[in-house]
């Protein structure tokens, strides 16, 4: 393992682990349970299990069922995961809302359109939900290259960012594809981990923060951080915005989590023994 000197001390980070089973998801801070979630029959996945200030807990869900996917050179009896973002009140474990991206998205849409290998067909694959500042559901949707805001009491696709038909016309600097960690840093900025690279690689990874401007359905890229070496991660990846204004980034299954100040500037680097889904930076309870 490889530190920079600077004053991070890794002896003392927050340990927030996200555990569980297809039928429940639990989360804890230092080894200690703070909730966890029962899902029912609707099964749980590990892409997703974020906590809302409302009481609300976001989850992600694989259920497989049959379809015909013959219009993207499949068969007709051809099995498939949908990808399925929950909204479940963590008090009464009552499913409050659930969206299926089979139901509003078409196949044609996945970037592994041609690619259809394994028994089981993945053409969204979420690994992301979270909420925009008006309460809407804000889900990444890692094969079809694509960020969604959805109603949350309709289900409706209110914009998409990025993808093969997004509403929202963006400036020829807003590229990403294979995406994670999609989420809002302020009333009109997305952040999220551009992998760039998955079914097809399409240059360097990076973290992006993204203008939405829903009046005009705009996308402006407002800033883009790739490390110095040029980091390419296949999976996995996240970012987080620090008190001192810096962001601590997580390079997914490139095992290497890095700080960088707002001007870019690299402040903090290591090198980690394994990849991480996602990392965050805190100081450890007493």
């Amino acid at each position: 393992m490889r530190f920079d000197t600077g004053p991070r001390n890794l002896r003392e980070p927050k340990v927030l682990g996200m555990s569980g089973s297809r039928n429940r998801k639990f989360a804890g801070v230092g080894g200690r349970l703070s909730v966890a979630v029962d899902p029912g029959g609707a099964g749980a996945d590990v892409h997703e299990f974020r906590l809302t200030p409302d009481g609300h807990a976001l989850v992600t869900s694989y259920p497989q069922v049959d379809a015909d996917l013959t219009a993207i050179g499949g068969p007709a009896n051809g099995k498939m995961f949908d990808t399925v973002a929950l909204v479940i009140d963590v008090a009464s474990g009552r499913q409050l809302f659930r969206w299926s991206a089979a139901e509003h998205v078409p196949l044609s849409e996945s970037e592994t359109s041609g690619k259809l290998t394994g028994d089981v067909y993945d053409p969204y694959h979420a690994n992301s939900i979270s909420l925009d500042p008006s309460g809407n559901l804000v889900v990444s949707l890692r094969n079809t290259a694509a960020v969604y805001d959805i109603d949350p009491a309709t289900g409706a696709i209110r914009w998409q960012l990025g993808g093969k038909h997004p509403t929202l016309a963006a400036d020829p600097d807003v590229r990403f594809a294979f995406q994670h960690d999609a989420e809002f840093t302020d009333a009109s900025t997305l952040r999220l981990f551009n992998n760039s690279d998955g079914p097809e690689s399409r240059g360097k990874s990076s973290v992006e923060w993204i203008r939405i401007d829903e009046a005009a359905q705009r996308a402006t890229l407002v800033r883009n951080q790739e490390h110095p070496e040029g980091l390419v991660t296949m999976a996995m990846g996240n970012a987080e915005a620090l008190p001192n204004g810096n962001t601590l980034v997580s390079w997914g299954m490139t095992p290497r989590i890095s700080e960088f100040a707002p001007n870019g500037e690299l402040v903090y680097d290591a090198v980690l023994p394994f990849g991480t889904y996602r990392a965050y930076l805190d100081a450890l309870p007493n």
